[in-house]
């Protein structure tokens, strides 16, 4: 048996060419980035970051960067 390789590729986020820190991921509005259909009501994502226990996506909606807890979306 063998392991097949995998490729893999980490991004980070930046802002205006800097890396995303914790002091700027606090400063982030949190928002629902679904409606109640569940259809996601933004513009872009970017991905997600790992915080403790939570994971947030990190997502865009008429030009202003937005995290919604996911967490809560998990309960469904």
């Amino acid at each position: 048996m063998s392991i097949a390789p995998l490729d893999i590729e980490i991004r980070t986020i930046s802002l205006k060419n800097k890396k995303l820190t914790k002091s700027i991921f606090n400063q982030i509005e949190t928002r629902d980035c679904f409606n109640k259909e569940l259809d996601f009501k933004g513009d872009k994502y970017f991905g997600y970051i790992k915080e403790k226990e939570q994971r947030y996506l990190i997502w865009s909606v008429e030009g202003k960067l937005r995290k919604t807890n996911l967490s809560e979306y998990s309960k469904i």
